[in-house]
């Protein structure tokens, strides 16, 4: 017991000096993201909230922030060495987001905000957040599947009038207007199949029908 009553002391200070080392390298950092302890004490009860949000989306990852090595010396204490040294330890922003993260909730109970109430607000913004990231997921999966659905749809125009031995298309005056226009429809289906808004989707399937027309008036 005598041990870790002296050894307490000795963490107490290590940490404050892990706190003053890392401090000014990501201070900047902080600054831009208005979760510096000066920045949070002018804040007001909405822009805590927000501040909360951010705080816990740099604390799920810390590491993207980049780390400090550090070594320990029993002359100079605790000291930044480069990349190239052998170090004790590798310090990054974590601790600065929690303490960051501690006085806005200390700073909201002194709003008199309900923490449950902010952490709802949290819940609602992280919600928010994944709904817009799968919609994009999803919007790229859509233009991925429809490029290649495109270029399946051309290779095919290309090729299937000389597999199948199509005279009247292959000797048409017209073969180039009439590749194109198949294009188009094939545009055209692929984009109904593919678009999740309703009227974009009956503009996909009105430029088929055009497009459908056009290839009749051109082959009479």
């Amino acid at each position: 017991m005598a041990v870790s009553e002296k050894q307490e002391p000795k963490h107490s200070r290590l940490h404050e000096q892990v706190s003053s080392q890392i401090e000014p390298f990501f201070e900047t950092t902080l600054r831009r993201m208005q979760l510096t302890a000066e920045q949070i004490q002018l804040q007001s009860k909405e822009e805590l909230a927000n501040s909360l949000s951010i705080v816990e989306d740099a604390i799920k990852s810390p590491a993207s922030f980049g780390v400090l090595k550090v070594a320990v010396s029993a002359k100079v204490g605790l000291y930044i060495v480069d990349s190239s040294s052998k170090h004790i330890y590798e310090v990054g922003i974590l601790p600065l987001l929690l303490e960051s993260k501690n006085l806005i909730l200390q700073r909201l109970a002194g709003f008199g905000a309900d923490i449950s109430q902010a952490e709802r607000i949290l819940h609602d913004k992280t919600v928010e957040t994944m709904k817009k990231r799968i919609a994009k997921l999803d919007l790229m999966a859509r233009l991925s599947g429809g490029l290649v659905l495109w270029v399946a749809c051309l290779f095919l125009i290309i090729k299937l009038p000389s597999v199948f031995n199509w005279s009247w298309f292959i000797g048409h005056q017209n073969v180039t207007g009439l590749s194109l226009l198949a294009l188009v429809v094939c545009t055209g289906l692929i984009w109904a199949g593919l678009e999740v808004s309703s009227n974009r989707r009956w503009f996909a399937l009105g430029s088929i029908v055009i497009a459908a027309l056009i290839g009749a008036i051109t082959i009479v």
